[in-house]
């Protein structure tokens, strides 16, 4: 007995000894990981200080971030098109599948037509998170995967253009001065905003306020995008037929039900088979794409009972929606999707009603009729530098100006601008120096306070609500969602809540339909 107890001590010695020898393993190799992380850090910051001496003049930090941007477009566009390529072997099998899965649909392709950018996403049946977006087509370098919502219509009123090419082929007809006959419309999902007014007699203004049939618009846009991802298909993939897909238009949950209807018909008007055209509600696909990503965060969104809030942040509006995690993996919506009209659009408004406050009304406004080209050319380049406006940065930012803009304000304003700026006391903010509007850091983040104000205010009001209290994460998503001022608002003023913001927020909700879609035919 005094054996086996003497045994079971010096057992007892060399386990806990064991423990002992474990914790010291642990506790290294966590120091050791945290030391290489500090060291990744210290690189991190020498390489990023680097970047920022003071010395580079403005025009090669310009060229920089132009070179940044197209290599991005072309690293993107190397990769898709390596993807779809891909997709040729997988389209072969899937045509000597048996004669009852051919029934469903070989793929799935989803559409969104967002205020400033639209575009379409798709997968195959036997890849279904292996999703495409119509980027791998793009043959120039862009700032989205997705293209401007514009359509082009020639002098009898009839489809010529979509997206960039309605934009570029516009603005060359500008400069011969042949553009009066034509018709541009961009923007034009804004005619939902209220959700009044909507029925197929309702029409859209182009640019300079001709009118059109809205539903007119909406189906040659529609039918563009179906035209453009077949076409595609063939070429890089071989033949596909319009049986072969199902069609998934994304809409924001707070449009009514006319809205919805006016979508789908359409899509009829465009050719789209009834039976292969199914509405999703943006939250939803967005809420959807986030559970099949990984996304380096750990998160309950796939547990039963779950609550969350999807903030889908477009061009156009800030939509919130709450929903329940389902036993069977269904969403259920526990609030009533609401919102705002706060989403990026705000942002170029300030930025323009900036300049019109600068330049005066009677400049802008002929600025705008005489060199449209310059005026169109000004908004893509500040579509380009809000999108690196972060809350960390100080100093200038600095806006070319058109040539024309300066010497339409000369001809037309006694003040000079310098002037100008000292009575609107905003010098200490904004000048003019070399045909560049140089603004402080601080003055350009104010254009974004109102939207961001709005929002948060918004998200904090619906999780003051008592039904809301077991809502534990906050899904980010959205082209606007993607701005690290509104990425930085959200988390400081929202505590207590994991904040989760998708790599490539502004393509959740377009990859999510897709994933929609595929769901649908297995429910």
């Amino acid at each position: 007995m005094a054996a086996t107890k003497e045994s079971q001590t010096h057992l007892g010695v060399r386990v806990k000894k064991h423990k002992w020898h474990w914790k010291c393993l642990i506790i290294y190799f966590q120091g050791r990981e945290e030391l290489i992380e500090a060291l990744r850090k210290a690189k991190f910051d020498a390489d990023k200080a680097k970047t920022t001496m003071q010395d580079l003049s403005d025009e090669l930090k310009e060229v920089k971030e132009d070179l940044d941007d197209s290599e991005k477009s072309r690293n993107r566009l190397e990769e898709e098109l390596l993807n779809v390529k891909q997709s040729k072997e997988y389209l072969k099998r899937n045509r000597k599948a048996p004669k009852d899965t051919l029934e469903k649909p070989l793929l799935v392709a989803a559409f969104e037509f967002g205020t400033t950018f639209s575009g379409y996403a798709f997968s195959f049946r036997y890849e279904t998170t292996q999703i495409r977006t119509n980027g791998a087509f793009c043959t120039e370098p862009v700032i989205s995967a997705k293209v401007p919502t514009c359509v082009l219509l020639n002098p009898q009123k009839e489809f010529d253009a979509f997206g960039s090419d309605a934009e570029y082929k516009y603005m060359n007809l500008v400069e011969e001065g042949k553009h009066k006959p034509w018709m541009l419309f961009r923007r034009f999902r804004m005619l939902f905003h209220n959700n009044d007014g909507i029925s197929r007699y309702a029409r859209v203004k182009d640019i300079t306020g001709k009118k059109m049939s809205a539903m007119t618009i909406f189906e040659m846009s529609i039918r563009y995008l179906r035209d453009h991802l077949i076409n595609a298909l063939t070429r890089h993939v071989g033949e596909i037929k319009e049986s072969d897909i199902l069609y998934v238009i994304t809409v924001p949950a707070i449009w009514n039900d006319a809205a919805k209807e006016f979508m789908r018909k359409a899509a009829l008007r465009a050719g789209l088979d009834n039976d292969r055209i199914k509405l999703a509600l943006e939250p939803e696909a967005a809420s959807i794409w986030c559970q099949h990503i990984d996304i380096s965060l750990k998160t309950d969104l796939s547990k039963t009972g779950s609550q969350y809030m999807v903030v889908d942040l477009g061009g156009e509006t800030a939509d919130i929606s709450v929903h329940e995690k389902n036993f069977d993996g269904t969403l259920k919506e526990i609030h009533k999707a609401s919102g705002g009209p706060w989403g990026g659009t705000c942002v170029d408004q300030n930025f323009i009603s900036c300049l019109t406050n600068i330049f005066g009304e009677t400049t802008m406004s002929k600025f705008k009729e005489k060199h449209m080209d310059d005026y169109y050319d000004l908004l893509r380049v500040f579509e380009t530098k809000k999108r690196i406006i972060n809350p960390e940065m100080d100093g200038l930012v600095r806006f070319s100006l058109p040539n024309a803009l300066i010497s339409i304000y000369d001809e037309t304003e006694q003040l000079t601008i310098k002037e100008k700026l000292e009575k609107m006391k905003i010098a200490d903010d904004v000048a003019l120096e070399h045909e560049k509007l140089r603004v402080s850091a601080d003055f350009v983040r104010s254009w974004f306070s109102e939207s961001i104000e709005k929002t948060t205010q918004h998200m904090i009001k619906l999780l003051s609500d008592s039904n809301m209290m077991n809502v534990s994460t906050i899904l980010l998503v959205g082209g606007y969602g993607e701005c690290m001022l509104v990425q930085d608002a959200v988390n400081k003023k929202i505590r207590n809540k994991k904040i989760i913001i998708p790599q490539d927020a502004g393509l959740a909700v377009l990859k999510g339909a897709v994933l929609f879609g595929h769901f649908y035919w297995l429910s």
